[in-house]
């Protein structure tokens, strides 16, 4: 770590430069090659001293203690140097950060020769992951003998930096609120050589000083752009989402809320995306009967103020809802829930108009309309119905169902996305609709030859890939209403899970639609060819996801997440995955 401390009030940053790479290298290797556990501390002025830095003081770098970490990342193997696999983690400290006094953590990165020369394009992703909301950091990365930025220049990110970031999307608190934030950066480098990355807190500029304050982190590296967040079940899979995604609370403090749903069907909870996007909570889950420790210290580490059960106690008990008091008022804890799934869905929309209202906002006159039957299609329109909070709505498959027919005249909506193809679907119940009062060009519907396609296809459409309407223009929707609703605005952001099981994914929508990023399904053990398939692997008329991206010069995919373990979604499939991201063929 270095540390710099101003003899007056804060004007400038000393100008520095990062030296050319000396050949001696610090023998100091601590550090472990897992995720690492999740680490928040109320932040403050100062907090204990790093373990793994050597400080420097008055402008004194001590650059050859700093250690090349580009031998501690794990790799799948010497013959594919560029796959990468769990990131390299260490539990570093940002120990003091003051108006005049700040420290700041550098790390070296010697890139070899041979790395460059792999099949594909070599990418590396850094993090700086703080569940503390009050520790604001930003990360650089510099070529070797860069000249650093004067500090009017670095309110946020470091221009003289090859890539520098102070926000990530995946890092923000919710849509409403931009705190809480986390660093990550894409870092393609190149060529072969000596690289240097910085993490800094935050500066507001002369006359403000340092504002991130000081606290710990995660310092994570890796090769390649995609991470897995996993558990030993979907139970704590949904867990380390909610870890990743939002920050640590004290009690009730924050207008935050849990959606719990059942972690054992998926019928209850299919609607849930919307209601978790008017509060901007995460969605865990719970089996029906009991409800786990990790889950209770979860809602307790985000400092829910309510939690919200959606489904019956065929869903989930009452049990659930005891042990919840133990750490909630019980006027804290709510069901919702209808006689069926459709009538449940029916009751989240309800109920995510009644938060809305109570907040002053409105919710859109959109409904998405997917099958009740089966899950795939509810959990790909999730990300974009938890970023409008838009009601997700049920039907058979041969009939729009009573109770949703009578919703969507009951709130007045005017237009219609529907997910799924016409078995899921049918054209009768487009039908229905029509009779209902939705014209045949407010109903739009996305539908591919598979799960998989159609969920490639609702990212495309909520990415505003293909229209329908102009592109760029922050808005998607139908034919006659393009505008009615927000774009997911991070294609580049990928979310993965498996399209063969629902809870990962559904856990997954609230954490990608909080990053306005889209989730894509694929099966555990063989890549679908609708995300980064060759020539001749997709029918006449199909595309790929990534073929979908560079027609809208969206490339390159970077800093994603495969959620869930290999149960759900194999080694094989991560390291396809992996491979396609960070750069441009």
């Amino acid at each position: 770590m270095l540390r710099r401390v101003l003899a007056c009030a804060l004007v400038l940053l000393l100008a520095a430069t990062v030296p050319v790479a000396t050949a001696r290298e610090s023998e100091d290797s601590k550090g472990v090659t897992g995720p690492g556990d999740p680490i928040t501390v109320l932040a403050g002025d100062s907090a204990p001293v790093d373990i793994y830095e050597p400080d420097g003081r008055n402008g004194v770098y001590p650059w050859g203690d700093i250690r090349n970490i580009e031998p501690l990342l794990p790799r799948w193997s010497a013959s594919h140097p560029g796959w990468g696999i769990q990131p390299y983690t260490e539990v570093h400290t940002i120990d003091t950060a003051t108006q005049t006094e700040w420290d700041e953590d550098w790390f070296k990165l010697i890139v070899p020769g041979a790395d460059m020369t792999s099949w594909s394009q070599l990418s590396y992703r850094f993090d700086a992951f703080s569940m503390d909301r009050t520790v604001d950091l930003v990360l650089d990365v510099y070529a070797d003998g860069s000249i650093l930025a004067r500090a009017d220049a670095l309110n946020g990110e470091d221009p003289a930096a090859l890539v520098s970031n102070d926000d990530s999307r995946w890092g923000y608190y919710s849509q409403y609120a931009s705190y809480g934030r986390w660093p990550s950066v894409t870092f393609v480098p190149p060529a072969a050589g000596t690289y240097w990355i910085r993490v800094r807190p935050y500066y507001d500029g002369p006359a403000e000083g340092f504002s991130g304050k000081a606290g710990f982190y995660t310092f994570r590296a890796k090769v390649g752009q995609v991470m897995r967040l996993a558990g030993d079940d979907r139970v704590a899979t949904a867990v380390r989402i909610s870890q990743e995604g939002w920050p640590s609370n004290p009690a009730n403090s924050q207008d935050t809320a849990v959606i719990l749903a059942c972690s054992e069907n998926y019928p209850d909870a299919l609607a849930a995306a919307s209601l978790a996007g008017a509060y901007g909570g995460p969605v865990l889950l719970t089996p029906r009967d009991r409800l786990p420790g990790l889950v209770k210290a979860e809602v307790m580490r985000v400092g829910a103020r309510d939690v919200y059960v959606i489904g019956g106690t065929a869903a989930v008990s009452e049990a659930v809802i005891t042990e919840l008091a133990t750490i909630l008022p019980p006027g804290r804890i709510h069901r919702v829930a209808g006689g069926t799934r459709y009538e449940t869905a029916v009751e989240v929309l309800k109920k995510t108009d009644e938060v809305l209202e109570s907040k002053g906002q409105t919710m859109p006159k959109t409904a998405f309309l997917v099958s009740g039957e089966n899950f795939p299609d509810a959990l790909a329109v999730g990300p974009s119905a938890y970023h409008n909070r838009a009601p997700i709505l049920l039907t058979t498959s041969g009939g729009l169902h009573p109770a949703t027919a009578s919703a969507i005249a009951m709130y007045g909506m005017t237009d219609v996305i529907i997910a799924g193809g016409t078995s899921a679907v049918s054209a009768s119940v487009v039908s229905s609709l029509v009779d209902n009062g939705i014209p045949p060009n407010r109903i739009h519907r996305i539908a591919g030859v598979d799960r998989y396609e159609t969920a490639k296809e609702v990212a495309a459409w909520a990415c505003d890939l293909k229209g329908p309407g102009p592109r760029d223009d922050g808005r998607v929707g139908t034919t006659n209403n393009p505008t009615a609703l927000y774009v997911l605005h991070n294609p580049h952001l990928n979310a993965y899970a498996s399209g063969a099981t629902f809870p990962d994914a559904l856990a997954g929508g609230a954490f990608a639609g909080k990053a306005r990023a889209p989730i894509l399904l694929t099966p555990k053990s063989v890549g679908t060819p609708f995300l980064f398939g060759a020539d001749g692997e997709i029918p006449v008329g199909s595309s790929q996801w990534f073929a979908d991206l560079a027609v809208n010069g969206k490339l390159p995919i970077g800093q994603s997440y495969l959620l869930g373990g290999t149960a759900a979604v194999s080694d094989a499939v991560f390291i396809e995955i992996d491979n396609n991201t960070g750069w441009e063929p």
